[in-house]
């Protein structure tokens, strides 16, 4: 994700911030990121539940301070609506795949409370519909797949699921600052195995409304997909490896500065 993570830097650097961010249960953000982060308090927003009964947060981070080469710790358990900081304290707000969940005019007064003057907002998100999967030759077989799986769980999308495909629209309309934009149409390619692409499918929440109203057929679907995928790519191991593609936007806001005056930078 080299390109979106320059745009984003720059951003932050232009809004007089060299920060970024965490968030997402995989965490790759804050891992690609941490070069820009000085102190970040990672708070856990919501969960979803994996076969396996453990919790997964989506999260949001909080960069309180910036530019310290020392590894990013600290988290804390709070709503997103109700951070846990004084006002004007925060250099940042980062959420990735999250902030379709968000209670979006709470949130965008929270964020107006706790940034300090010329802090950042950077909310990083991915749409279903322009994920594709490659595997010698059946990738377009895959794919095809895996839109057979989202058509069955369509009854059991929400609102909330249905705002992250728009972009989060809505919500960059809503934000107050005069300073935001958009970043589109990243695509970003990695690997990902049979068994955790079965594994992300049931992490979904339409997924968990289905095995809600029929946990016999929600579990068949699992081992049904898996199975098809195994056969289209002609292997037995469920931890066979494909390149998966997928494409994140971003949105980009800072809160008015009162000077304009530099932050000092960190040790």
């Amino acid at each position: 994700m080299p390109s979106l993570t320059k745009s984003i830097a720059s951003h932050l650097q232009t809004s007089s911030r060299a920060s970024f961010f965490n968030t997402s249960a995989k965490r790759r953000p804050s891992r690609m990121c941490w070069p820009w982060i000085w102190d970040v308090v990672r708070v856990r927003t919501r969960v979803y539940w994996r076969r396996t009964s453990r919790k997964w947060w989506a999260s949001t981070s909080v960069t309180v301070n910036w530019r310290r080469p020392e590894p990013c710790r600290g988290i804390r358990t709070s709503r997103t609506e109700e951070l846990p900081f004084p006002d004007c304290s925060v250099d940042l707000l980062a959420a990735a795949s999250a902030a379709h969940w968000f209670d979006q005019s709470r949130f965008l007064a929270e964020a107006s409370r706790v940034l300090k003057p010329g802090g950042c907002v950077a909310l990083l998100g991915f749409t279903d519909s322009g994920t594709r999967f490659h595997y010698q030759g059946c990738g377009e077989r895959l794919n095809h797949m895996y839109e057979e799986v989202k058509q069955v769980l369509l009854p059991f999308t929400s609102n909330r699921v249905a705002v992250a495909e728009g972009k989060l629209e809505e919500l960059y309309t809503a934000i107050p600052f005069p300073d935001k934009e958009r970043i589109e149409g990243v695509k970003v390619k990695s690997s990902i195995s049979v068994r955790n692409l079965v594994g992300f499918i049931e992490t979904w929440s339409m997924f968990q409304g289905f095995k809600k109203k029929d946990p016999e057929a929600a579990g068949e679907l699992l081992l049904t997909t898996q199975k098809r995928f195994l056969e289209a790519m002609g292997v037995m191991s469920p931890d066979t490896e494909m390149e998966q593609e997928m494409e994140y936007y971003c949105i980009l806001t800072s809160k008015p500065a009162q000077s304009a005056s530099r932050v000092p930078a960190g040790p």
